[in-house]
């Protein structure tokens, strides 16, 4: 703004409008997201709060063994081991 001929209270009025719209839009983004969080809120009223139980023994299911690590279910579909997935699908989706 100098360069521009701008005298130097103009300047510091317009820098300090600039800071102030700033601010502004950053508490409007971050208000809008606030309340995307909350309308997501929404959508988890559904999910299950209890572990499913094994109708056969009355303990919560154990599930698979398969393994939440990539390294370890890639190793385990190279050994040929079956994944919860099914055969072939945990190597088809680890695969290089």
């Amino acid at each position: 703004l100098r360069d521009a001929g701008v005298d130097e209270a103009t300047t510091t009025k317009i820098v300090a409008d600039f800071k102030d719209a700033q601010l502004d839009a950053l508490r409007a983004g971050l208000l809008i997201v606030a309340f995307i969080a909350l309308g997501a809120l929404l959508f988890t009223r559904r999910l299950p709060d209890k572990l499913p139980v094994d109708e056969d023994l009355g303990t919560p299911d154990s599930g698979t063994t398969a393994s939440s690590d990539p390294g370890e279910v890639r190793a385990s579909a190279e050994r040929g081991e079956p994944s919860a997935d099914g055969p072939g699908e945990a190597r088809d989706r680890y695969s290089p």
